[in-house]
């Protein structure tokens, strides 16, 4: 199950990195919740593919299409998995990152459950400010 997993969260960060909607459709659960903490423009609990994809084009649009999940390590078990990454982008002609856990649930072949934990909130912020 846990290579399943692994495959399920890899093809999710490429999905993302592409902006390929149909691609992260077939790897969301219709009722699939995404939290990311904070109060920056993107904070927020997501229910559902259509918000969870709206965050998404969100960051894209705050980025211009410049944002990358760039992973570092990968976990996984029966129940999901655990990925460290840095999102790299360019917002107002200056290159950001920030580095974060994302934690995820995987029912069957699909994600149920997202948690974003950033390692340095105030870096996220800075990020994802106004």
């Amino acid at each position: 199950m846990s290579q399943t997993h692994r495959s399920v969260l890899e093809k999710v960060y490429e999905a993302f990195n592409a902006g390929d909607v149909a691609a992260l459709d077939q790897l969301f659960h219709d009722d699939a919740v995404m939290s990311i903490p904070g109060e920056t423009q993107i904070s927020g609990v997501y229910h559902g593919k259509t918000e969870i994809f709206g965050a998404f084009a969100r960051m894209a649009e705050l980025t211009g299409g410049t944002s990358r999940a760039v992973v570092q390590r990968m976990a996984v078990d029966e129940d999901g998995g655990v990925v460290i990454a840095v999102d790299e982008a360019t917002r107002f002609g200056e290159q950001v990152r920030a580095e974060f856990a994302d934690v995820f649930t995987v029912r069957g072949s699909a994600v149920s459950e997202l948690r974003f934990f950033p390692a340095d909130p105030a870096e996220m912020a800075h990020f994802w400010r106004d």
